[in-house]
């Protein structure tokens, strides 16, 4: 898609210090190991921590495609869960 701009959130605190390069924790790690194939010079890459609050909404949409086909769904509507979170989210702000 041509993006050059990313922005990488992740709720694992280990994981973000591990990708700014400010920790070796779990070295030889596969998953770890292909993301910093991703991190290219041709990207310019953002890594920060956010909390698993945050991130509760895209783990809720994880949630929903894990038992999917092709790990995917396209949605017509939104679906109750997310509704529900993101109305709680609205109400608390």
């Amino acid at each position: 898609m041509c993006f050059r701009q990313v922005q990488f959130e992740t709720d694992s605190l280990e994981v973000a210090q591990i990708l700014q390069g400010r920790s070796d924790a779990l070295a030889g790690c596969y998953l770890l190991d292909a993301i910093r194939l991703l991190l290219t010079p041709s990207w310019s890459v953002s890594i920060c921590h956010i909390s698993r609050m945050h991130n509760l909404v895209a783990d809720t949409v994880v949630a929903l495609c894990r038992d999917s086909l092709f790990g995917s769904m396209v949605f017509d509507s939104v679906p109750a869960a997310l509704a529900e979170l993101v109305h709680k989210e609205a109400v608390s702000t």
